[in-house]
């Protein structure tokens, strides 16, 4: 199924933006939701058109989605200085999105992304996959649990799947930014635990595919969820890496083949974590390495599969890793974000 007409939200962040880019050039109308004070022109030289309105609003109206075939529900709150209001808010945002568009004059297939973090660590033996339980280990993971949990409620009014991604990179990424501009500048990759673990990353381009793919080809959640619990849920995940070789494959993308790996001892980063926290509260500004990183990195490896992902629907990865890293490398030097990073407004 070919879609032709698209609804975005979280159209103007990292993932959602690049969305909003690949519909375009595959020819689909795409209508964003965008708050009024978001920046939007970016989006606006892509041609979107908008409807402007905030998750948040229990009377949301989603007066766009009458003409739309497809709804891309990006948007989520990722860090927060008060981390339990993260689970609140992911999912009353979630609820309002469904109850809007059952308010609405028409019932779009809805990709709901969430994420790895949803179902926590996977076991040692194997990646995680669909029918794991899911076992959250992180204020974040909860939220976006409790998310999909809000989404599969409404399985029995609309058509409903679930994409889990991994770590994410690419251009326009301001947090895995942090790890390339220390190996810029230090030639060294720091690892959270004296352990080298597991993980599954994936360029932001090969997720975008992937929700497209789900869109157009994936299975919808079974609405009694009775005889295949994992009907319609997918991770899309493209490499899978220790974090040291992450790191020095990143070095050789910057053209440092010598990166130095430094292990960094648990109650070094707990204690980073927890001033970061601390300063987090008193000031009610976001702090990336808080507690809630910290308690995802003190625990197992974070790999997951995507066979489902490739049995199911066309997606591939046409594009190396390190291809993707390079021109990741390179779109972080054009805008200048490697020297200093000023969030310039993201590519159209």
């Amino acid at each position: 199924m070919k879609i032709k007409d698209a609804f975005v939200t979280g159209a103007t962040g990292f993932i959602g933006s690049r969305l909003v880019k690949q519909l375009i050039d595959d020819g689909t109308e795409v209508t964003c939701l965008v708050r009024s004070e978001s920046k939007t022109d970016q989006l606006k030289q892509m041609g979107c058109k908008f409807v402007y309105g905030d998750l948040r609003d229990e009377a949301l109206a989603l007066k766009g989605v009458e003409n739309c075939d497809t709804l891309f529900h990006v948007a989520a709150m990722k860090n927060a200085a008060r981390p339990k209001s993260m689970l609140a808010t992911n999912r009353s945002t979630t609820k309002n999105l469904f109850e809007a568009i059952l308010r609405s004059p028409a019932t779009p297939r809805v990709v709901h992304i969430s994420s790895l973090a949803a179902c926590g660590p996977s076991a040692k033996d194997r990646p995680t996959i669909e029918t794991d339980c899911p076992q959250p280990v992180s204020f974040y993971g909860r939220s976006k649990l409790e998310s999909e949990r809000v989404a599969t409620s409404y399985a029995d009014r609309m058509p409903v799947s679930i994409v889990r991604p991994p770590i994410v990179l690419g251009q326009g990424d301001s947090n895995v930014l942090r790890m390339f501009k220390l190996i810029q500048k230090f030639n060294c990759h720091l690892i959270p635990g004296l352990t080298t673990k597991q993980y599954s990353v994936i360029h932001v381009d090969d997720l975008v595919n992937a929700l497209v793919c789900v869109a157009s080809q994936g299975q919808p959640i079974a609405a009694t969820n009775a005889n295949d619990p994992s009907q319609g849920i997918y991770f899309a995940a493209g490499e899978q890496l220790s974090y040291a070789e992450l790191g020095r494959q990143i070095g050789l993308a910057l053209g440092k083949p010598k990166t130095r790996c430094v292990h960094i001892a648990r109650p070094i980063f707990w204690s980073v974590g927890a001033v970061n926290s601390l300063f987090a509260m008193v000031t009610n500004q976001p702090r990336f390495l808080n507690l809630d990183k910290y308690r995802e990195a003190a625990v197992g490896d974070w790999a997951c599969s995507a066979d489902k992902l490739f049995s199911e629907t066309d997606f591939s990865l046409p594009v190396p890793f390190a291809t993707r890293l390079s021109q990741t490398v390179q779109w972080y030097q054009a805008h200048g974000w490697l020297e200093s990073h000023n969030q310039d407004p993201l590519p159209a």
